[in-house]
């Protein structure tokens, strides 16, 4: 049988146990705490990234959206700025040049998005005694041309090369020069040697069987 003592004991034993339990308790809630706080704080900026998402990413599609119409712009003007500086290279023979006597003066223009040239200056403008005594003194003329009708068109301001198309690499080409020396027209093509220097090749049906002739920038002093 189990005395008053034996009661007594197992009162005591119990009460020691809840209240070591309750020590245990007030342990962990420390740790706890912080644990719950930094819940919630990562919770908190979860959800504060979430309500600005959508406008960060209307942001960013703003800034894409322009980078795109910026691209799309660019492409669309790309072929007026190629066109634009093809043109550009392709200006760079206007202007006067000497023929390769440096007896005559040449202007080379655009006529109709082409090359053309005529001539605005030469060494003797008007016929010499010993050149044609019923014509001395007279202005000088396109006596030499095929045609009766052209014969009496005055050679300053006669256009000699007509209808050349630029073709890259400093090349003209698929126009038509014309000699008032001999009243003969060539086919024709023109390199541009250097910036004071222009090669042109005159040919009746294939180039290798042509001639060269090289015309020098005249430069006003």
């Amino acid at each position: 049988m189990r005395d008053g003592r034996d009661d007594e004991r197992l009162y005591s034993d119990t009460t020691a146990d809840f209240h070591t339990a309750g020590q245990i308790r007030n342990m962990d809630a420390p740790l706890i705490r912080p644990f719950n706080s930094r819940l919630n704080m990562v919770s908190h900026r979860i959800i504060k990234t979430l309500a600005f998402l959508p406008s960060r990413i209307m942001q960013y599609r703003r800034k894409i959206d322009l980078k795109i119409f910026c691209i799309t712009v660019l492409i669309c003007l790309m072929p007026f700025l190629i066109a634009s500086a093809y043109a550009a290279e392709g200006d760079i023979i206007l202007g006067t040049w000497y023929d390769e006597e440096r007896d005559a003066k040449i202007e080379i223009f655009k006529c109709a998005g082409r090359y053309c040239g005529k001539i605005i200056w030469i060494n003797k403008p008007v016929y010499e005694p010993n050149e044609d005594s019923a014509r001395a003194g007279t202005r000088r003329t396109d006596d030499k041309n095929p045609n009766p009708a052209f014969r009496e068109r005055p050679i300053v301001g006669l256009q000699i090369l007509s209808g050349f198309d630029y073709m890259g690499k400093y090349q003209w080409s698929g126009g038509t020069l014309y000699d008032p020396k001999s009243g003969n027209t060539y086919r024709g093509r023109m390199t541009l040697v250097s910036k004071d220097r222009l090669d042109l090749r005159g040919y009746v049906i294939f180039s290798f069987f042509g001639r060269t002739s090289s015309w020098t920038r005249a430069t006003e002093k």
